[in-house]
């Protein structure tokens, strides 16, 4: 049996020390976001409730655009 870590547990273990906590809250806290969007939408659908499920999909889509947001500055100013 394989147990899926979840977005806090992979962000909380695996980043290197080199990463500062400001970067890490910009990059944990619409991962965190996200994923739990992911997990009632997943149970909205099984339980068919498609307007539950339509807005969940698109709550899942803000937190990811602002997560690639977040990135491209973490990746803009780790140039310099």
């Amino acid at each position: 049996f394989f147990k899926q870590k979840t977005a806090y547990e992979i962000l909380t273990c695996d980043w290197s020390s080199d990463v500062c906590s400001s970067d890490l809250k910009d990059y944990a806290y619409p991962t965190i976001m996200a994923e739990e969007c992911l997990k009632k939408l997943h149970y909205a659908v099984l339980a068919k409730d498609y307007t539950e499920a339509q807005r969940l999909c698109a709550k899942t889509l803000v937190w990811v655009l602002e997560l690639e947001e977040n990135l491209k500055e973490m990746a803009s100013a780790a140039k310099g």
